[in-house]
Protein backbone atom coordinates (compact mmCIF):
# COMPACT_ATOMS: atom_id res chain seq x y z
CA UNK A 1 0.00 0.00 0.00
CA UNK A 2 2.91 2.33 1.01
CA UNK A 3 4.53 1.80 -2.75
CA UNK A 4 1.24 3.20 -4.38
CA UNK A 5 1.06 6.60 -2.68
CA UNK A 6 4.31 8.21 -1.91
CA UNK A 7 5.26 11.27 0.32
CA UNK A 8 8.34 12.97 0.45
CA UNK A 9 7.54 13.44 4.28
CA UNK A 10 5.77 12.84 7.07
CA UNK A 11 4.97 14.81 10.03
CA UNK A 12 5.18 12.85 13.14
CA UNK A 13 3.26 14.80 16.27
CA UNK A 14 5.47 14.69 19.64
CA UNK A 15 3.03 13.32 22.22
CA UNK A 16 1.27 15.59 24.56
CA UNK A 17 1.10 15.54 28.01
CA UNK A 18 -0.52 12.55 28.93
CA UNK A 19 -3.88 12.68 30.50
CA UNK A 20 -5.70 9.19 30.63
CA UNK A 21 -9.31 8.55 30.28
CA UNK A 22 -12.46 6.33 29.18
CA UNK A 23 -11.07 6.17 25.35
CA UNK A 24 -6.91 6.71 26.28
CA UNK A 25 -5.81 3.46 28.26
CA UNK A 26 -1.84 3.19 27.39
CA UNK A 27 -0.12 4.33 29.72
CA UNK A 28 2.94 7.00 29.24
CA UNK A 29 5.46 4.38 28.55
CA UNK A 30 3.16 2.53 25.58
CA UNK A 31 2.64 5.72 24.34
CA UNK A 32 6.30 6.19 24.34
CA UNK A 33 6.91 3.04 22.59
CA UNK A 34 4.04 3.43 20.14
CA UNK A 35 5.64 6.58 18.73
CA UNK A 36 9.09 4.99 18.41
CA UNK A 37 7.90 2.51 16.73
CA UNK A 38 5.85 4.94 14.24
CA UNK A 39 8.92 6.77 13.86
CA UNK A 40 10.81 3.88 12.69
CA UNK A 41 7.96 2.16 10.84
CA UNK A 42 8.16 5.68 8.79
CA UNK A 43 11.92 5.43 8.52
CA UNK A 44 12.62 2.12 7.42
CA UNK A 45 9.78 2.59 4.18
CA UNK A 46 12.22 5.47 3.37
CA UNK A 47 10.19 8.89 4.48
CA UNK A 48 11.58 11.83 6.03
CA UNK A 49 9.98 11.87 9.41
CA UNK A 50 9.41 15.63 10.09
CA UNK A 51 8.86 15.83 14.38
CA UNK A 52 6.30 18.33 15.24
CA UNK A 53 7.12 20.12 18.77
CA UNK A 54 4.46 20.34 21.38
CA UNK A 55 3.12 23.73 20.44
CA UNK A 56 -0.39 25.28 20.40
CA UNK A 57 -2.74 24.21 17.40
CA UNK A 58 -2.52 27.01 15.46
CA UNK A 59 1.34 26.82 15.79
CA UNK A 60 1.52 23.30 14.89
CA UNK A 61 -0.49 23.89 11.64
CA UNK A 62 1.90 26.70 11.08
CA UNK A 63 4.99 24.39 11.61
CA UNK A 64 3.57 21.70 9.10
CA UNK A 65 2.20 24.31 6.50
CA UNK A 66 5.66 26.41 6.50
CA UNK A 67 7.85 22.58 5.94
CA UNK A 68 5.56 21.25 3.13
Amino acid sequence: MCERGRYRRVFLMEPLSFVGDYARTEDPDTLERLHSLLRGAYEELGYEVVLVPVMTPEERARFVQERM
